[in-house]
């Protein structure tokens, strides 16, 4: 019987998930790294679409990779965090032209 924590909640979740997951948060980790953001919703809105593309868009990207790669588990991992690095560049690029550039 699940207690409702969140390891409960992550067991549940398939493990294809989890690696995009898991990938997705990496490519946020190394976005925020690369180009911070000084104003914190913007980085949170950002980090959010990465993850968003990461688990949404993963599957597709991952699809496609399979056949480049010996284990599977390598094209869903370069799928999260491709998915997540890109989207999070393109909610970046979309904050930009909407509100304007950093100031």
């Amino acid at each position: 019987m699940m207690d409702g924590s969140i390891a409960d909640l992550w067991s549940g979740i398939g493990s294809n998930i989890q690696l995009l997951a898991l990938s997705g948060i990496t490519g946020a980790v190394v976005k925020a790294v690369v180009a911070p953001e000084r104003h914190w919703r913007r980085r949170l809105a950002q980090g959010v679409a990465g993850g968003a593309a990461a688990i949404f868009l993963g599957p597709i990207i991952a699809h496609f990779l399979t056949g480049f790669v010996e284990q599977e588990v390598y094209a869903w991992l370069a799928a999260g965090f491709l998915c997540g690095y890109a989207g999070e560049t393109a909610v970046l690029l979309l904050q930009n032209k909407l509100v304007g550039g950093k100031k």
